[in-house]
Parts: structure tokens; C-alpha cells; sequence
């Protein structure tokens, strides 16, 4: 015969065993097609962080949000409507004097805290300075007929309202000797001299503290999400697949969507006592009596089904740009609690409104003017001092502002003994300090026992003149720790 004939009248071997080259196309096809799904596999899993990077994420994330709560309770607390000392009733900030003046030097000492002798404008903010002042006796209030007899006014121009007649004390007001300021008095109203040094309420409208916040767990997006529990996305191969390459793709149960990929072969030995190395064909194809070329087909087939199904379960795990547009999200909340904390900051005031900051200090320069010893009053009042200097920084500092303003009234005086210059505090002036007298001052020259300070340096001055002044306190800690 010829070749060709002989290579036709060639046996086959046992059923299901093609012959070599056949075999070697089929099984090639088949690794190639279980080697891409293989790669593809490999290609999504590499896209999954790492359990180490995921955990370094979430602690990232937990402190974001620890440093946000923080932050929002910071700003609840720092955000205050009133200033200190005040106290808040419906929309308005009161301050309720703990020194007494006439009622013209009442309503002096509200505008130089950009405020206004109390002016009432409802029932239930008469109640409540009512029964705030009744503890502490008579209180001027912004109500006077100065104008005009029995033609009461309220210190913003506006007339008295016929609705709150009824708060006058019985027989008042009764005019008894020039009576034209208006007083709370026990349970009412009573008019008075306005030259009789009473308590009196200061009213401004109070500050706005609403701040609108994003909730970072609301339905536009949380950036801690809840990861699913894992599943296991296979076991290895069926029993049928007696040789070759299997596939065991395993969620960790403690790290969310960490893959171990495992390639084993196994053979399996129908008793262990008589197991033996068998001789195998060509790239797989088993020898005389053994499984099928069917059975290794389909078990190549099972192995793509579990690739797919594992491929499908890996595709829900965010795509690259999924995690890029997440990183750039959290990224902006960063960007955001930077000026978050700069707030912040600026909303932790170490002195009042209208105070300012040096060295550690809080330095209130009045914008009207006074004898000396109501200005050491009115510093009293707001739980300060008249200005006592204890460094050449200090003393520049003021310098500098009453060069800008004027003259102002220091704590400084020579009224227990002439010559003997003492502090509001009761401490000497010391003699470092004595360098900042104008020339040929202190000359006490018509009985000048008050000392000022000018652009120039001091000058002692007659206690009853009227000049700015200047309180001194410590400043508040805005330590946050």
C-alpha cells in the first residue's frame, strides 16, 4: 500500500482517544481558551486593593469622619448669637448691667457696645425682663417723655403703644417731680427722675449662628460604604475531572474581595493501597482505558463556567475609574475640611466682639468719653479693668492707637497720696516704666492726679475731664485639646 493508504488504514485507539495530532489541536484550543478567561480573571482581580490598602482606606475614612464630628461640634459651640455676659431671648441679645447710672449715661454706655437702651416690642419679652430685673431692683429702660409731657417715646423714635399701657404700676406715671424716664419697678412700669443712677438693660439683635451642612451618609453618595459579605465563588472541580489544571477562586471571610487563586492537579485513585504512577499521552490525552476525550472536554467547559461566574462576581468590584472618581470625592472632602478648620479658628475668639488681641490680652478702646473714674466703671462692667501697662510692647501698642484715636484715660493715678503713682490693680508704677512721661510731666498743675496716654507719651490730667478709655483683660483660651 502507499503511505497515504497507510496513514487511512491506521487504527484508532480505545474509544474517545483521537489520534495525536487531533488530540494536540483539541486540547490546545481548550487550554487557550481557559488561558484567556485565566488572564481576563487575573486582569479584574489585580484592579481590587489589597486587604492592607483597604484597611488603611477605612481608617482614613473613620478619621475624616471623627474629624468632621468634631469640627461641627466645635463650630455648635463656638458659634455664639450673643457675646459674653449677654444672655439670648428670642432672636435678641440682653445685657443687663451690674453697675447703676443715670439714664442718659445708660443709654452712652449701650451705644458704645453697638446696642440700645432696651426697647420692648412684645408681651412675652416684658415678662422676661420683668422677671429679670425684678431680682435686681430698679432698671432703666430706652422710655422717656423728655419731648414732650406724658408723650412717651421709646429711644428709636417710636411712640409707646396703647397695648402696653397695662404694665404701668398703678397711679403711674404720675410725673411726681420732673418724672420723664421710664424704670422697670417691681412687678411694672414707674417713671422717674432721669438724673438717679439705676441698673440698665442693654438690646442688639443676635447673630445668626444656622450653617447648612452635608450629610456625607445621604443618598448622593456615602464615602464609607458597606461592603456585601463575601462569598465563596468556588470549590475546586468535580470529580470528573480526573487530571489536569482546576481553578479555586476563594473570597477571604476577613478581608472583603481578597482573591487566592489556586492551580492544583489531581489524579484520583480508585483504591490509595494500589495507587500508581500511569503513563499519560501526548499533552494530556490518557492512555488505553481511561476517562473519555468527552469527560476532559467538559471538564474544560466546567472551568469556564466557574471562570465566568467568577469573572461576573469580580465585575461588580469598582472599575478603575469607579475608584478614581471615588478618590477624587474624598479628596474634595479634604479640600473641605481644610477651611472647615480654618473657621474654626476664626470662630474660637480669644476676646469679644469689638475687642482686640495683643500679646495675650483683649484691649477695648471706647468710642465716647468719660471722666477717669467712670471709666474705671464702665471697664468694671464688662469684667475688665482700666489699662495697666506692664511692658515697653504694651505701652507702644496703646501709644500707636491713642495716636489714631485721642488721649485715653489710663488705670493709673496719684489720688491716696500726691507723687505716689499707683495702678487700678494697686501695684506701683515701677521705674521702667516712668521713661514714657512728657517732657516736664507729671506737674499736677491745678490738681491733676489721672494720668492719660498720648501719642507722645503720659501727662497727668484733671480726674473729672472727660477723655476715651481703654479696658484691659485676659484673653480666653482657644486651645481645643
Amino acid at each position: 500500500m502507499t503511505d497515504s493508504k497507510e496513514v487511512r488504514m491506521q487504527p484508532l485507539g480505545p474509544p474517545g482517544c483521537l489520534g495525536h495530532g487531533h488530540t494536540f489541536v483539541l486540547q490546545l484550543l481548550g487550554l487557550t481558551l481557559f488561558a484567556g478567561l485565566l488572564v481576563a480573571l487575573l486582569v479584574q482581580v489585580s484592579k481590587v486593593p489589597s486587604s492592607q490598602e483597604q484597611e488603611q482606606e477605612l481608617a482614613k475614612q473613620e478619621k475624616v469622619y471623627q474629624e468632621l464630628t468634631q469640627l461641627k461640634a466645635g463650630v455648635d459651640r463656638l458659634c455664639r448669637p450673643c457675646p459674653w455676659d449677654w444672655t439670648f431671648f428670642r432672636g435678641h441679645c440682653y445685657f443687663f448691667s451690674k453697675s447703676q447710672r443715670n439714664w442718659h449715661d445708660s443709654i452712652t454706655a449701650c451705644q458704645e457696645v453697638g446696642a440700645q437702651l432696651v426697647v420692648i416690642n412684645s408681651a412675652e419679652e416684658q415678662s422676661f425682663l420683668q422677671l429679670t430685673t425684678k431680682k435686681r431692683g430698679h432698671t432703666w429702660m430706652g422710655l422717656s417723655d423728655l419731648n414732650e409731657e406724658a408723650t412717651w417715646h421709646w429711644v428709636d423714635g417710636s411712640p409707646l403703644s396703647l397695648r402696653f399701657m397695662k404694665y404701668w404700676n398703678p397711679t403711674e406715671p404720675n410725673n411726681l417731680g420732673q418724672e420723664d424716664c421710664a424704670e422697670f419697678d417691681g412687678d411694672g412700669w414707674n417713671d422717674a427722675k432721669c438724673d438717679i443712677s439705676k441698673f440698665w438693660v442693654c438690646k442688639k439683635s443676635a447673630l445668626s449662628c444656622s450653617h447648612e451642612h452635608r450629610d456625607l451618609n445621604s443618598s448622593s453618595g456615602s464615602l464609607l460604604g458597606d461592603f456585601s459579605s463575601p462569598e465563596r465563588l468556588g470549590h475546586g472541580l468535580p470529580p470528573s475531572c480526573a487530571y489536569g489544571l482546576s481553578l479555586a477562586v476563594v473570597v477571604n471571610e476577613e478581608v472583603p474581595f481578597v482573591v487566592r487563586i489556586q492551580l492544583h492537579r489531581s489524579v484520583i485513585m480508585s483504591d490509595f493501597k494500589e495507587a500508581r504512577v500511569q503513563q499519560l499521552g501526548p499533552l494530556g490525552c490518557l492512555g488505553h482505558g481511561h476517562v473519555p476525550l468527552v469527560l476532559q472536554l467538559l471538564c474544560l467547559t466546567v472551568l469556564a463556567g466557574i471562570l465566568v461566574a467568577a469573572l461576573v462576581q469580580v465585575s461588580k468590584v469598582p472599575s478603575s475609574q469607579e475608584q478614581e472618581q471615588e478618590l477624587v470625592k474624598q479628596e474634595k472632602v479634604y479640600q473641605e475640611l481644610t477651611p472647615l478648620k480654618a473657621a474654626v479658628d476664626r470662630l474660637c475668639r480669644p476676646c469679644p466682639w469689638d475687642w482686640t488681641f495683643f500679646q495675650g490680652n483683649c484691649y477695648f478702646f471706647s468710642k465716647s468719653q468719660r471722666n477717669w473714674h467712670d471709666s474705671v466703671t464702665a471697664c468694671q462692667e464688662m469684667r475688665a479693668q482700666l489699662v495697666v501697662i506692664k511692658s515697653a510692647e504694651e505701652q507702644s501698642f496703646l501709644q500707636q492707637t491713642s495716636d489714631i484715636q485721642g488721649s485715653a484715660w489710663l488705670g493709673l493715678s496719684d489720688l491716696n497720696k500726691e507723687g505716689a503713682w499707683y495702678w487700678v490693680d494697686g501695684s506701683p508704677l515701677s521705674l521702667n516704666l516712668t521713661r514714657y512721661w512728657m517732657p516736664g510731666q507729671p506737674n499736677n498743675r491745678g490738681g491733676q492726679d489721672c494720668v492719660e496716654v498720648r501719642s507722645s507719651g503720659w501727662k497727668d490730667s484733671t480726674c473729672d475731664y472727660k477723655k476715651f478709655w481703654v479696658c484691659k483683660r485676659f484673653a480666653a483660651s482657644c486651645s481645643t485639646e
